[in-house]
């Protein structure tokens, strides 16, 4: 659907959705599972002046650095917090939870209690906002012909959201 990489030029739908969220009140966010600072700063463009709070929660300490010093650079106070959504023990602390691509990483029998555990860290109105791929998985002879035009893909990509590269191709 291409519903957000977080890097857009232009203003995303899911960014407009959690703007307008934001707008109602709500002023707690949680991106549950981050991957890497373009989801942070899609939040952040859709928080500016609102005066959010915005806590990044990843198993993994690696996107967790990279959205603090996205953070640092652009006087972004978050918090992060490493853990393992199957672990999360949150009560009743956020108004808005984003879950963008995060589900397909938790086994199947496992989503419904990920789900009952998000839903108790939301206050009474908040929302969980969750986004997932609804494509079939690349597998077998497609894996490897997708890895072939991988690069390209995502110079096109970055082209049509007026995303401007950092050096010439």
């Amino acid at each position: 659907a291409r519903a957000s990489t977080g890097v857009e030029a232009r203003p995303s739908a899911l960014e407009g959705r959690i703007a307008d969220l934001l707008a109602h009140g709500g002023h707690h966010v949680l991106i549950a599972g981050s991957a890497d600072s373009g989801i942070l700063a899609l939040v952040a463009r859709a928080a500016a002046d609102r005066g959010a709070n915005i806590a990044v929660l990843d198993i993994c300490e690696t996107p967790l650095e990279l959205c603090r010093r996205f953070a640092a650079r652009w006087s972004l106070p978050i918090e992060t917090i490493r853990q393992d959504l199957r672990d999360l023990q949150i009560e009743r602390r956020f108004d808005i939870v984003l879950v963008h691509g995060t589900l397909h990483f938790i086994s199947a029998d496992r989503r419904l209690d990920v789900l009952k555990r998000l839903q108790r860290a939301i206050r009474p109105g908040g929302r969980v906002v969750l986004l997932f791929n609804t494509g079939h998985a690349v597998a077998a002879g497609l894996a490897r012909e997708s890895r072939t035009g991988y690069a390209s893909w995502v110079i096109d990509e970055l082209s049509r959201l007026d995303v401007p590269l950092p050096e010439s191709e």
